[in-house]
């Protein structure tokens, strides 16, 4: 199967790909879209329909993933399935952008509709990594705290952790993800606990590509 990754950088993409292929039970080949996202949610989110539109029509890829981190964003509601009424949730954000590209799109004769899934790493994918190894880390604890008003931890000391004091030497953090991603590929389950909304929702939309 070949899809597309759209996410923070390569590291993520490392995740997300580890993750998929866990998921889907089988391997992926990845491929890179024609049009080069820029850094930003903003511009993310103005490029995803483009970006789905050319590995349509291009026949590029079977699938394509996003998966966004929320940083300080709201967290989307677990209750709801599609959209969840706060106006800065990423998630529902970036499923409303594929959502209309989808519906945008000419029907081409012999092309099947191009699978999407949709995941939020609160409040970033280093959190993913992190889950098995250290069990302060999860939605959970980042939601309470933020409603505290206290961060249980920010984004630098989630990549210190994971990857270790800097500076990296070139192809660290890579390890350190691939090395991350065999006990967490082995516990699924565990990620799902942990973090049910963000990454169950990425579970959810890939375990429909085979129906």
């Amino acid at each position: 199967m070949k899809v597309a990754i759209v996410s923070e950088g390569p590291t993520d993409e490392a995740t997300v790909r580890a993750l998929a292929e866990a998921v889907l039970s089988e391997p992926i080949e990845t491929v890179k879209p024609a049009i080069r996202r820029s850094p930003g949610i903003d511009k993310l989110l103005e490029l995803l329909p483009l970006i789905y539109k050319s590995l349509y029509y291009g026949w590029q890829a079977d699938g394509l993933i996003v998966v966004v981190d929320s940083n300080a964003s709201a967290i989307h509601a677990a209750t709801t399935a599609d959209d969840c009424g706060q106006g800065d949730c990423r998630l529902c954000l970036a499923r409303r952008a594929l959502r209309n590209a989808a519906g945008a799109v000419d029907q081409t004769a012999g092309r099947k509709p191009l699978h999407w899934a949709v995941g939020l790493a609160v409040p970033a994918i280093e959190a993913w990594c992190l889950c098995a190894p250290d069990n302060n880390v999860s939605e959970n604890t980042w939601i309470q705290g933020m409603e505290a008003g206290q961060k249980p931890y920010t984004r630098r000391e989630l990549k210190r952790r994971l990857y270790g004091p800097q500076p990296w030497p070139e192809g660290h953090t890579v390890h350190a993800i691939q090395a991350a991603m065999e006990t967490v590929t082995d516990n699924v389950a565990l990620l799902l606990s942990k973090f049910p909304v963000g990454f169950g929702a990425l579970r959810s939309d890939l375990s429909q590509w085979g129906a």
